[in-house]
C-alpha cells in the first residue's frame, strides 16, 4: 500500500509530537522531563518516539525548524513516501503528510 500505512490505517505512523516552551526546562533534557510524565511518554510511544522540541526564548534559530522538517522528512521516508489518506481512515482526513500534535507547555498535563 502507497503511503506505508497498515490496512486500518494508522495515523500514529503519520505524527509527531511538538513541545513547544522547551526553555522551561532550565537544565534538564526533555527526556529527563519525560521521565516524570506517564501520559507524555505513553503519547509519545504511541507516536513511534517522534518529538521535537522548540525553546520559545530562541525564536530566531532557526535549526530549531530545519530539525523539525527533516524529522518530517525522515517520517515520510519511513512511511514509504507517502501521506495519510482518507481510504487508510474511513474518517475522511483526506491526504496529509503528517500530523503534528503541538504540546504548548512544558508544564501541561493531559489525559490519554
Amino acid at each position: 500500500m502507497r503511503g506505508g500505512g497498515d490496512s486500518k490505517g494508522d495515523a500514529s505512523k503519520f505524527t509527531i509530537v511538538l513541545y513547544t516552551h522547551g526553555d522551561e526546562l532550565k537544565k534538564k533534557t526533555i527526556e529527563e522531563y519525560l521521565e516524570g510524565s506517564t501520559e507524555l511518554r505513553k503519547l509519545n510511544n504511541n507516536c513511534g518516539n517522534r518529538y521535537h522540541i522548540f525553546n520559545n526564548k530562541e525564536k530566531d534559530d532557526q535549526t530549531q525548524v530545519t530539525e523539525l522538517l527533516r524529522k518530517i522528512d525522515e517520517m515520510v521516508e519511513a512511511n514509504g513516501g507517502g501521506h495519510y489518506t482518507s481510504k487508510m481512515h474511513q474518517g475522511g482526513f483526506g491526504r496529509f503528510t503528517c500530523f503534528i500534535i503541538i504540546i504548548n507547555s512544558i508544564s501541561c498535563s493531559i489525559t490519554l
